[in-house]
C-alpha cells in the first residue's frame, strides 16, 4: 500500500471512529427528552407537600393546566416509580399513563432535551454535534476512503478548488502594498483610538456568551486599566505598522492588543459591531508586510521602485474583501434560508421604525408606509449580502469590484441613515473592493509577475479556514462571539 493511500485508510478510520464516538457520547451532553403526563391532586394539598411528592416522584414542573392539575416532566419513568406515583394517596388522576401496567402511553408528548453539564457550557455547539455532527463526519470518511481508493485525484482536486477560491487575488507589488498598508494601519489606528471610549464595565456581565466562563476573560473584564494599556499599545504599534516600522512585529503587537480588546468587549454587548473583523486581523499575520517599503522612502528624491506584483501581496486586500463577503452571506441565509418571508414581508421597514430615534434623517419612516419600497429594499439588500461573496472569490476585473465595493457601501450608507448604525469595522473591510493594481500600471515586468503569481500555503490556509468556519457556524446556526457569528441581526420576519 502507497503512503498517500495509507494515510487515507487511516484518516478515514478516524473520521468513522469519531461519528461512532459522537454517537455515543450524546448522554454527556444532551439528556434524553422525558415524557409529559398529568397529574391531578387531592385536595387539600399545599405548595410545599406538593414540592415534597415531585421531588420523590422526579417530577420537573411545566405548567399548571388546571385547578390542582399539573403537566410535569417524568425523568424517571420507570414501572415502580410510575407505579408508586399512581397509587400514591395524594394523587387523585393522572394523564397519559397506562393505569393497569403502570408503563407511559405512546401518545405521550415528549418535553424538550434538557443539556447535561457538558452541554450546558454552549448548547448550540452541542447541539449541533450531536445532530450533524455524525453525519458529517460519516459523509468526510466517505471521502477519504474513495481518495484512498484514488489517491491521485486528492490532489488534482485540491488543485482545482485553489485555483478557483484565489483567482481573484489581485497582482500588486511591494510598492502598492505599503500603500496599501498605510491605509490599512492608520484604519486600525482610528478604529482602535475610537474603540478606546466604548468600554463600559457593568456590575454584571454576560453569562450567555461561552467567553465569560474563562477565567482569564473574567479577570480582564475586572482590569479595565490592563485593557486599556492594551489598547494604547496597540493604537501606537498601528500607527508604527502603518509607517513601516518593523511591521510584522508591530503588526502582531496590533493584532493582539485589539483582540484582548474585543474579547473583553464581548462580557458586556454583541459582538456583531466588531466581530467581522477579529478573524481577518489574525489572517492577515500571514501577508510579508516586511517586503513593502517604509513610507520615509516615498519622501526621498528617489521613491522606491516598483519591484515585481506577486499575489501574495494582493493577498492582503483581497482577503478584506472575502471576510465581508462570507459575513454576508451568513447574513443573507440567517434571513432568508427559511424561505422567502423576510423579503416578501419587506421586513427591512420594521428595523428602520424600532431605530428611527437614531437614525439622522427620518426618511425610514417615509419607506415603512410604502410596503412595495420596503419589499424592494429587502430584496436589494438580501441579493447584496448574498451575491458580494461571489464577487469577492469570482470576479477579478477591477472595475467590477470597485462596483460591488459601492453595492456594499450603499447597504452600509442605508444601515446609517435609516437606522443610525455605524459599524467601523465592516467599513474597514470594505478597503479589500478598491482597484490596487491600478497603482501598478506599466510599473512592472510582466514576465516576472506570472512567476511570481502564487500565494503562499499559509495564506491559503489562513483564507480557507476563514470560509469554512462560516460555513459551518451558518450551516448549524451557532455563535461563538465575538470568533465566529451567523450573523443574524435584523432577521427576524415580524407577522
Amino acid at each position: 500500500m502507497s503512503a498517500s493511500r495509507r494515510l487515507w485508510t487511516i484518516v478515514g478510520g478516524a473520521l468513522l471512529a469519531a461519528a461512532l464516538a459522537v454517537v455515543a457520547a450524546r448522554p454527556l451532553f444532551f439528556q434524553d427528552p422525558a415524557p409529559q403526563i398529568h397529574v391531578r391532586w387531592r385536595t387539600p394539598l399545599d405548595a410545599a407537600a406538593r414540592d415534597a411528592l415531585e421531588r420523590r416522584f422526579h417530577l420537573v414542573p411545566a405548567e399548571e393546566v388546571g385547578p390542582d392539575i399539573w403537566r410535569y416532566e417524568l425523568t424517571d419513568p420507570s414501572r415502580d416509580s410510575v407505579e408508586a406515583l399512581v397509587r400514591h394517596p395524594a394523587v387523585a388522576d393522572t394523564h397519559y399513563i397506562d393505569r393497569d401496567t403502570f408503563e407511559i402511553r405512546e401518545d405521550a408528548p415528549r418535553a424538550r432535551r434538557r443539556p447535561t453539564p457538558l452541554g450546558e457550557y454552549w448548547p448550540e455547539a452541542a447541539g449541533a454535534l450531536v445532530d450533524t455532527g455524525p453525519i458529517v463526519l460519516l459523509l468526510l470518511a466517505a471521502v477519504a476512503a474513495r481518495f484512498a481508493v484514488r489517491p491521485h485525484e486528492a490532489p488534482a482536486i485540491a488543485a482545482f478548488a485553489v485555483r478557483v477560491f484565489t483567482r481573484a487575488i489581485p497582482l500588486i507589488s511591494p510598492r502598492t502594498l505599503a500603500l496599501f498598508r498605510l491605509v490599512f494601519g492608520l484604519a486600525l489606528a482610528w478604529y482602535a483610538f475610537a474603540l478606546r471610549l466604548d468600554y463600559i464595565p457593568l456590575p454584571v456581565a454576560r453569562t450567555n456568551v461561552p467567553l465569560a466562563h474563562f477565567a482569564l476573560m473574567a479577570w480582564l473584564g475586572q482590569h479595565p486599566s490592563v485593557v486599556h494599556a492594551g489598547l494604547w499599545t496597540a493604537i501606537v504599534s498601528s500607527v508604527l505598522f502603518a509607517a513601516g516600522v518593523l511591521p510584522k512585529v508591530l503588526y502582531v503587537v496590533s493584532v493582539a492588543g485589539i483582540t484582548q480588546w474585543l474579547l473583553t468587549a464581548t462580557l458586556w454587548h454583541s459582538s456583531h459591531p466588531y466581530g467581522v473583523l477579529l478573524l481577518p486581523l489574525v489572517c492577515l499575520i500571514a501577508v510579508p508586510w516586511g517586503d513593502a517599503p517604509p513610507i520615509a522612502r516615498f519622501l526621498g528624491r528617489h521613491p522606491p521602485p516598483a519591484g515585481t506584483p506577486a499575489r501574495r501581496y494582493g493577498y492582503a486586500p483581497w482577503l478584506l474583501s472575502l471576510a465581508l463577503g462570507l459575513a454576508w452571506a451568513g447574513a443573507a441565509w440567517a434571513k432568508v434560508g427559511g424561505g422567502p418571508a423576510w423579503v416578501l414581508n419587506g421586513s427591512i421597514r420594521y428595523h428602520f421604525v424600532t431605530d428611527i430615534e437614531y437614525a439622522p434623517v427620518p426618511w425610514g419612516l417615509t419607506i415603512a408606509a410604502m410596503p412595495n419600497v420596503a419589499v424592494a429594499l429587502s430584496a436589494g439588500a438580501v441579493l447584496v449580502e448574498g451575491l458580494l461573496v461571489l464577487a469577492a472569490v469570482l470576479v477579478t476585473a477591477p472595475l467590477l469590484r470597485l462596483l460591488a465595493g459601492a453595492a456594499a457601501l450603499s447597504v452600509l450608507a442605508g444601515f446609517y441613515l435609516f437606522m443610525g448604525l455605524f459599524w467601523p469595522a465592516w467599513w474597514i473591510l470594505l478597503l479589500g473592493f478598491l482597484p490596487w493594481q491600478w497603482c501598478d500600471r506599466g510599473g512592472h515586468d510582466g514576465a516576472a509577475a506570472v512567476a511570481a503569481a502564487r500565494v503562499t500555503r499559509g495564506q491559503i490556509w489562513c483564507a480557507a479556514g476563514l470560509a469554512l468556519q462560516q460555513l459551518i457556524v451558518s450551516a448549524v446556526f451557532i455563535d461563538l462571539e465575538p470568533v465566529a457569528s451567523r450573523y443574524d441581526m435584523y432577521s427576524r420576519t415580524y407577522p
